[in-house]
């Protein structure tokens, strides 16, 4: 992960943490993506609260490659929420970007401008 994307997870890292991002598809897409290993995953599911595991993960993210910053916010789109994750991913990339991966379709990126 580049320094520019690292600093967008720290400069978000509260608000991102306020929510819950571990529950759901999240750690199984990054796992599926080859960003998280199964023992990742496991030690991020055995964290006591939502908040820990979600610190935990972004604690993670920034050591896990090139690719794992992007995967992440391609992850973000699967949630039904949007407060925390409308400011970050429009900071990092444009969200037409995101409806070539099949995360997001063309209604869907309506509604986040």
């Amino acid at each position: 992960m580049d320094a520019r994307d690292k600093q967008v997870l720290r400069s978000h890292r509260l608000e991102l943490g306020a929510e819950v991002l571990v529950e759901g598809l999240v750690l199984q897409y990054l796992y599926q993506e080859g960003v998280l290993t199964e023992n990742h995953v496991q030690e991020i599911k055995a964290q006591a609260t939502g908040l820990r595991k979600t610190m935990l993960l972004l604690d993670i993210l920034p050591s896990r490659g090139p690719k794992a910053f992007d995967a992440f916010l391609d992850s973000l789109q699967e949630f039904p929420w949007k407060t925390a994750c409308v400011p970050l991913l429009d900071q990092c990339k444009p969200v037409q970007s995101l409806s070539h991966v099949g995360l997001l379709s063309s209604e869907n990126v309506a509604t986040l401008h």
